[in-house]
Order: C-alpha cells, then sequence, then structure tokens
C-alpha cells in the first residue's frame, strides 16, 4: 500500500455521504482512483499465534484434529467438496454450495484469493456456463474472476485470460443462452475491464508486438464487443498512424453486425472528414448486407471522389 493510494482512499472516506453516492459511490470511485489495495466490506481470516496459518494456506494432514484449525477455516478437500458440489443435478446443493464458496473466496486476503481463483478457475467458468440463476453468490464469483482477469491483464498474461473471457464475452453476446439477469452479470464484468488503462495496455500490445502477444491482446479486445465499439470508431477518425488505424478497423470488422447501427449514425453526419467517412464505408462494405447498403447511399454525392468510388466498391 503506497502513501499515494492510502492518501487518496483518505480523500475519498472524508467526502459527505450524499456526494459520494451521487457520484456512483465509494466503490466505482476507488476504482476511478486506482486504489487497488484497500478492500471494503471484507473479512479476512489471520493468524492467532505462531502455530496457526492465515484460512486455507495449507490442507489438513491426516491425523490433523479438528480443534487444530477453527471450525470455519476450510481445507483443500473442502473446497474440492465445494466446487464439485456446484454441478450437483439439485439446485438446492448448487445454491448452498456456491454461498459457501463465494464466502471462503471473499474471507482470503488479496494475494491468496488470486491464488485460489487461479487453480479453480477452470471448474468455476464451466459452473458459470450451466448456470441458470444469477444468485448472490453466482454474482460475487463472476466479481471474483474479474478480478482474477484484471490481475491478467496488468501483468500481460492475456493467453490465461482469453478462456474465463470468452465465456462472459459469450454469454453478454447471447451465443450462451442465459436470463437477462445472467447476462447483465457479464456486461458488467466485461464493462469494468474495458477501463481506459487495461484498453491502453491492450493496444500498446497490439500496436507494437513488443511481447510477442498482439493476437491475444487484439482478441480480448475484440471480447469486449459493443461495449468499446464507439471508442474503436472514434479511434478511427483520430488516429493518425496507418498501421495503427489499419488494426482498429479490423477490431471493428470482427464485431460484424453489431456495429452497423453505430456506423450508419456516423455516416449520417455527413460533414465528418472525408477520410473518416471512406473508412467506415470500406467497414460497412464488409459487414453489412443488402439490408445495409443503403446507409452507403448519401457517400454516392459526396464531393470527395475518394469517398464516392469507396461507397461504390462497398455496395
Amino acid at each position: 500500500l503506497t502513501k499515494e493510494e492510502l492518501y487518496s482512499f483518505i480523500k475519498l472516506f472524508s467526502k459527505r455521504p450524499e456526494s459520494t453516492v451521487s457520484e456512483g459511490g465509494l466503490h466505482k470511485l476507488m476504482q476511478e482512483n486506482r486504489i487497488a489495495h484497500i478492500y471494503l466490506d471484507k473479512k479476512v481470516y489471520v493468524a492467532v499465534d505462531k502455530d496457526k496459518e492465515t484460512i486455507s494456506s495449507r490442507p489438513q494432514e491426516p491425523g490433523d484434529s479438528s480443534s487444530d484449525r477453527p471450525d470455519d477455516r476450510p481445507d483443500s478437500a473442502d473446497i474440492i467438496r465445494l466446487t464439485d458440489k456446484l454441478f450437483n443435478e439439485n439446485a438446492e446443493t448448487r445454491f448452498y454450495s456456491s454461498n459457501e464458496l463465494s464466502r471462503i473466496i471473499e474471507s482470503l486476503a488479496p494475494d491468496e484469493q488470486i491464488n485460489l481463483l487461479k487453480k479453480l478457475s477452470g471448474k468455476l467458468v464451466e459452473w458459470i456456463k450451466l448456470e441458470i440463476m444469477a444468485t448472490p453468490a453466482y454474482k460475487k464469483v463472476c466479481y471474483s474472476l474479474q478480478r482474477l482477469l484484471q490481475n491478467f491483464i496488468l501483468q500481460e498474461r492475456f493467453a490465461e485470460a482469453i478462456p474465463i473471457l470468452d465465456v462472459f464475452s459469450d454469454i453478454h453476446t447471447g451465443l450462451i443462452k442465459k436470463e437477462n439477469k445472467v447476462r447483465e452479470v457479464s456486461r458488467e464484468v466485461l464493462e469494468e475491464l474495458a477501463s481506459q488503462d487495461n484498453i491502453q495496455i491492450l493496444f500498446r500490445e497490439l500496436n507494437t508486438n513488443e511481447k510477442h502477444k498482439a493476437t491475444e491482446a487484439a482478441h480480448i479486445l475484440a471480447k469486449f464487443d459493443d461495449i468499446i465499439l464507439n471508442k474503436l470508431l472514434d479511434m478511427v477518425k483520430d488516429i493518425t498512424d496507418s498501421d495503427e488505424r489499419v488494426r482498429v478497423i479490423h477490431l471493428i470488422r470482427r464485431l460484424g453486425y453489431k456495429a452497423i447501427p453505430a456506423i450508419k449514425e456516423r455516416i449520417s453526419n455527413i460533414n465528418s472528414p472525408w477520410y473518416y467517412l471512406r473508412n467506415l464505408a470500406y467497414i460497412l462494405g464488409h459487414i453489412g448486407n443488402e439490408e445495409s447498403a443503403y446507409i452507403l447511399q448519401p457517400l454516392l454525392l459526396h464531393k470527395n471522389d475518394k469517398v464516392r468510388m469507396e461507397a461504390l466498391k462497398s455496395i
């Protein structure tokens, strides 16, 4: 914990409550101020003497008596049993197991929490695919995995983030069919991860390929889907480097038909720079169909011949 982080937290905590609420709440303000090492409303089990260890820091050895550790301190076997029960046919069993597991995860110190999530992420992702109800425990597990994904992105461990992120994206886009409340949870996770800082990290690697992870970075950006669509369209207009602009255009093409409404709105502003309209026409030519061809019609009469030609080619 740095002095700057602590200072920022104290400043936020000293605000009037109504002011904090009107600005989105303390959780939101802490994220915006990049306060990452102070956690709100977390229970943490700590050592009680030199012979005791923190929660789940070691598995119970054969011969350990139950009095050697607090009753609510689970070992590895407890956690494995709970994780397996997430797939039980009985909804009540799944409900109980997910509640207990989310309680265990939240009770850990941040570093221990991340380590446990890394071990359990495969099964948790499979459970998220199958679970049909957005219970409080379901939400907590999803938000815990969001913190793991944030950790992976900050450490540029993109390949490890992709299998987890793919599931949230597939639920959000409807590839995995879920009720609206479940989809809302996935969208919240994606919105939090699609922060300005994370996008900068991903685009830096996409443009430089410094760590040879540009493909993985592009995959993650595309999985943010419509959440970053408007930002991508702004970048097509604002980026001066042609290679960077081409990479952004390819990302938008990967979003497919979902980008059409936003492109239609921007093409309707006929006073936009000619090069921007030409690129929008190019994108629409690759993701549209005969039903969306009419969007390009006004560009056929544009004063710039390059815009007219691109519109004609796209149609």
